[in-house]
């Protein structure tokens, strides 16, 4: 590909059009203040030394040589800087203080072009490394080479983020040993000599071994034939007790297949986790779930001004102690505060404040910024958005008649289920990392931070198949790329080194011990801080 970028040596970098979005113009006249100070606890040691991981499989050596083969013969080499460094049709990431340019490998990317442009103008090495933890550091430079920028063009280069006044630093948050931390290599030696075990077991290959089994693809069908069946007799006979089971099951089937799916967990196939994310619009948008919950929140757990779940609702709430404590969040642990916080969530919260939000000030909860985005991409979310709304609250005043519903039933139809499902999302995604015990937890060392900042909870098939391996948070956080349905085998694993390296690994009992966890970290952040 003819390499299409203007000349900028006579540019100087403070010249140098900064882009969050096509309108960041607007958007920089309208972006509101991060609230969150870029203060960090006191980290845990990291364990010294660094073992290299174990080989990789012979097939996975196959396809590494073809991929090395034909990038090879394809690749081409950036020698000019971008004048605008990020816009839709760049794809710049910096991984380990190196800067890439790879919009050759987009298309032939394994996981698919999606995965990748996640990290688009972004430090992309906590995202990579989380998404690639059986590949070895000199495999991936072995590919990555071929794609690297010009030192003089790359010290023109900035991230997104430096590019947004007030963003802390993301290249020194975390230690990345060549070789592999101690925790991280016994954790990845675990993991990976499970799935070799699996895909032996079940004859596939070691990273099918990782993805969804045939077993839980027939649950997952039948969960979703039985909202099929809920969903016709509130649709069409407006059924009290279907206005109760379909936001049920819609999360169960949601949360048990969308978020495997955005996390490229569900199958090989990445057009596959890509559309399927598409079938549950009334979660989040996928591609704002990608820039809140992937980009931010799992990338850097708890971590403030950069992690977007710990500044939720700051005006009206404060979970973390670096956000500053203001008169509205002195009653946020009473009922009639916590109440409307766990029934207005999802529809009103993720699918119109948060999405308004983020689009006038050009981030997310003054966390994560957009990144470039077409007039007509920006659109059509919005739109399609906008559309996931009216369908969800509008549907009752369309399908259902006079005589089956008078208009006060009608928005009882509208608002219960919306209400049910937006409790079962907070009930399942609160307590995972909002608790005394995570919250201003941290580590250097990227894979012990996950398990510092996360809880656990439930021990049986109840926790498991409603929180969709939520309740399996310590071990999903460290291997976002596995499906669930492997986690409860792995757990016992992960705990075994955690112990042996001496990391904290939190557990609650069930949904009651872990919901307390969660409103006492409520009432802590609800006190004002003396030093305020």
């Amino acid at each position: 590909m003819p390499h299409d970028l203007p000349d900028m040596s006579a540019i100087p970098l403070s010249a140098a059009t900064p882009t969050t979005t096509l309108l960041s113009q607007k958007s920089a006249t309208h972006a509101s203040p991060n609230p969150l100070a870029g203060k960090r606890a006191t980290p845990l040691p990291t364990g010294p030394g660094a073992k290299s991981v174990t080989a990789s499989a012979a097939a996975e050596a196959a396809s590494t040589a073809a991929l090395l083969a034909h990038t090879s013969a394809t690749a081409t080499t950036v020698t000019e800087a971008p004048k605008s460094m990020h816009t839709p049709t760049t794809l710049y990431t910096r991984l380990h203080g190196k800067w890439y340019d790879m919009r050759e490998f987009k298309a032939r990317h394994p996981g698919g072009p999606f995965a990748l442009s996640m990290a688009a103008g972004r430090d992309g090495t906590a995202l990579w490394e989380s998404y690639h933890p059986f590949t070895t550091r000199a495999k991936m430079d072995s590919i990555l080479k071929r794609y690297e920028v010009p030192e003089d063009v790359a010290a023109r280069l900035r991230t997104i983020e430096e590019e947004t006044p007030g963003m802390p630093r993301v290249d020194n948050l975390f230690d990345w040993p060549a070789g592999g931390s101690e925790f991280a290599n016994d954790l990845k030696r675990e993991v990976r000599a499970y799935f070799e075990g699996e895909a032996e077991r079940r004859g596939v290959s070691f990273k099918e071994a990782t993805k969804g089994t045939p077993g839980r693809f027939a649950f997952q069908l039948s969960i979703a034939a039985s909202l099929l069946i809920s969903g016709y007799f509130l649709t069409f006979h407006a059924s009290k007790v279907a206005m109760i089971t379909s936001p049920v099951l819609a999360w169960t089937l949601a949360v048990n297949v969308f978020h495997d799916a955005t996390h490229f967990a569900l199958t090989l196939n990445p057009a596959g986790n890509f559309y399927t994310s598409y079938l549950f619009p009334y979660f989040e948008s996928p591609s704002t779930w990608a820039l809140e919950h992937i980009i931010g929140h799992h990338a850097y757990p708890n971590i403030a001004g950069l992690d977007p779940d710990v500044a939720h609702t700051a005006h009206a709430r404060r979970d973390h102690p670096d956000l500053k404590w203001a008169d509205a969040h002195e009653q946020q642990g009473r009922w009639f505060r916590l109440l409307p916080h766990f029934i207005l969530a999802t529809t009103f919260g993720l699918n119109i404040a948060n999405e308004v939000e983020s689009t006038i000030a050009g981030n997310y909860n003054g966390a994560v910024p957009m990144g470039p985005r077409t007039m007509t991409r920006h659109v059509m979310h919005l739109a399609g958005r906008l559309a996931t709304v009216v369908g969800i609250l509008g549907w009752p005043f369309a399908m259902l008649s006079a005589e089956q519903a008078s208009l006060p039933a009608k928005f009882m139809f509208a608002l219960v289920p919306t209400f049910i499902f937006s409790t079962l999302f907070m009930l399942n995604t609160q307590v995972n990392h909002l608790t005394p015990h995570n919250i201003s937890a941290t580590s250097r060392d990227w894979y012990k931070h996950q398990i510092v900042t996360a809880q656990n909870f439930g021990t049986n098939v109840f926790h498991f198949v409603m929180s969709g391996g939520l309740n399996h948070q310590l071990e999903h956080h460290l291997f976002p790329g596995i499906n669930h349905v492997h986690l409860p085998a792995l757990q016992p694993k992960i705990i075994a080194v955690c112990k042996k390296h001496n990391v904290p690994y939190t557990h609650a009992s069930g949904y009651i011990e872990a919901v307390r966890n969660y409103l006492t970290h409520t009432d802590n952040m609800a006190e004002k801080p003396k030093a305020q």
